[in-house]
Parts: structure tokens; C-alpha cells; sequence
């Protein structure tokens, strides 16, 4: 039987009317590894400033974190490699739905999300999308510069990330990864679970498994991935 406690406590605050922080997310470092030799973990959470004017209207990454399991946490720093680029003329690239995770075999922290454009601070409607992921550098306590997960060349994936969802480390440090995916011209989205492997610093593409839609505007979207069951993987 577990024995822990639930306690209520804030880690920042930031609504001015404008703008609030979101997808506020969290993953720890394991004391006795590299920037942390401490015992207690290294808590590192991610959140972004989203523009109450707008659906969807991201800026870049943020971290904070803490080192005594949520007592005190750091200010919020952004992440200079999740600052929006201008892709062309008033086209805005940045990485959005984070979600960081502890990668046990590579001893890495990981986070995944998805890529999004923005013209004039609105989303463009139709657009590519690609997961994206960014290794965590604890002793800078920086995050290292964001890459796209390479899918198959077709035209389904075009428009594929993995916002918002939680993966699945299997013991052999392949990675179980739920995305959604359609045509950029598409409504309704797919969800599958792609098997991917990790070294460390490049998550490749191995396979993906059924591909499962139900016919309501939005499709399946955000999907999420747990283990049931003790059965060894």
C-alpha cells in the first residue's frame, strides 16, 4: 500500500487579463544523476504564455523547478529555443502541448509536443504539423534545441504531433508515443501509438500501430497512452 499525501500548493502565479500560463507539466530528474547528485529528484516542470485574444495563441517555453519536491520553486525562465521563428515575411514557427518525461534508459529528460505556425498572432488553419522534442541539459538547466520526429512519407502525417499526450517507456527504452494525425485540409483526426527508438538525442520511427477515428468534427485528438496490469513488457 502506497502511503502519501495530496497537498494543495501554487508554483507561480501570471493571469494580467491578457494572458495566463498553460500546460503546465512536470518531470523529475532521479537524485545521484548528472546535474543532480542530490537524493531528493530534480523536479523540472514546463508551461507557455497563452493569449487570451486568440484560440490557441502560444508563445514560447518556459522552466521552472524544484529541488524540494514543491516547496519553493524558481522563477519561470523562458527557453530561448522555443522563442516563435519568423519562418517567412509575418509566418510564425513554435513548439507548443509540451509534455517532459524521464527517459530511464538514456537516464534523459524528454519532452515531446507538437510544432504550430501563427500569421498575424492567429493559428493558420491549414497547416503542416510534426512532433517535436527536446532533450533537458541539467547542469545548464536549459533546454537543448528542439527537432522533428521523421515520419513516413505520406500524406496523412503531414499534419502529425504528439500535443499534449503522455507515452510509455517500454524496459528496453523503446518509447511508445500517441500522436494524432489527418491531411492539413482534413477535419477529422486519427490517433495511433508510434514505437520509437531513442539514443539519447535523436527519437526515430520504428512503426505505428492501428489507426483509430470516430466520425465527429474534431476525430481523436490528444490521445494518451498508459500500462495496465503488471504483465512484464
Amino acid at each position: 500500500m502506497l502511503d502519501y499525501h495530496l497537498e494543495l500548493t501554487t508554483s507561480w502565479r501570471g493571469y494580467d487579463g491578457e494572458t495566463c500560463w498553460v500546460h503546465a507539466r512536470a518531470g523529475a530528474i532521479p537524485g545521484g544523476n548528472i546535474g543532480n547528485p542530490h537524493p531528493q529528484p530534480l523536479v523540472v516542470m514546463t508551461m507557455q504564455k497563452l493569449w487570451l485574444g486568440g484560440s490557441d495563441v502560444f508563445y514560447g517555453l518556459a522552466s521552472l523547478w524544484t529541488e524540494d519536491l514543491g516547496r519553493t520553486w524558481t522563477a519561470p525562465q523562458s527557453e530561448p529555443v522555443f522563442a516563435r521563428q519568423c519562418v517567412e515575411g509575418n509566418l510564425e514557427l513554435t513548439v507548443c502541448d509540451f509534455t517532459p518525461r524521464w527517459h530511464a534508459a538514456s537516464r534523459i529528460l524528454l519532452g515531446t509536443g507538437h510544432t504550430v505556425y501563427y500569421r498575424d498572432n492567429r493559428m493558420v488553419p491549414i497547416r503542416r504539423r510534426a512532433t517535436a522534442y527536446s532533450v533537458f541539459d541539467p547542469v545548464l538547466r536549459r533546454w537543448k534545441p528542439w527537432k522533428e520526429l521523421i515520419m513516413p512519407n505520406r500524406p496523412e502525417f503531414a499534419n502529425a504531433g504528439a500535443g499534449s499526450t503522455q507515452r510509455w517507456d517500454l524496459s528496453n527504452g523503446e518509447i511508445l508515443l500517441p500522436i494524432y494525425f489527418k491531411r492539413p485540409e482534413d477535419q477529422i483526426a486519427r490517433a495511433t501509438v508510434v514505437r520509437c527508438q531513442f539514443d539519447g538525442q535523436t527519437l526515430t520511427y520504428i512503426e505505428h500501430g492501428d489507426e483509430l477515428t470516430i466520425n465527429v468534427p474534431r476525430g481523436f485528438s490528444e490521445p494518451s497512452l498508459v500500462k495496465f496490469g503488471i504483465t512484464t513488457l
